[in-house]
C-alpha cells in the first residue's frame, strides 16, 4: 500500500452492533491500515464511530475499507478528519482500542 504523511479518519458504520465481541472483531480488521496501536471508538447497538491514524494513501485506504467492512455492516462513511470538526461523545460509552493489549 502505498504511504503519504499520517492522517486522521472517521469512520462510521450502521448495522447491529449489540454484541461487544462483534464491535471488537470488526475493530481488529482495521490494524493493517492503523499506523498507531490505537483505535478511538463509541458505539451503539446500530451504529459505530472510530477515529484512528493511517498513513495509507485515501485510495488504498477506501479500497481496504470496502473489502473488509462489506457484509459487516449495512452502510459506512470514511471520512479524513480536518481541523473544522466537533465531536462530542458520551463518556460512558467512548473506549480506546489497544491493538498492543
Amino acid at each position: 500500500m502505498g504511504r503519504i504523511k499520517e492522517r486522521g479518519y472517521l469512520l462510521f458504520m450502521y448495522g447491529k452492533f449489540k454484541n461487544d465481541e462483534k464491535v471488537k472483531n470488526i475493530l481488529q480488521e482495521l490494524v493493517p491500515v492503523v499506523s498507531s496501536n490505537a483505535v478511538k471508538f463509541t458505539w451503539g447497538d446500530y451504529g459505530i464511530v472510530a477515529y484512528f491514524v493511517s498513513k495509507t494513501r485515501f485510495v488504498e485506504l477506501q479500497d481496504f475499507i470496502y473489502s473488509h467492512m462489506s457484509g459487516k455492516c449495512k452502510q459506512y462513511f470514511l471520512t479524513e478528519k480536518t481541523d473544522k470538526l466537533s465531536v462530542f461523545l458520551f463518556w460512558y460509552n467512548y473506549l480506546v482500542f489497544d491493538f498492543g493489549a
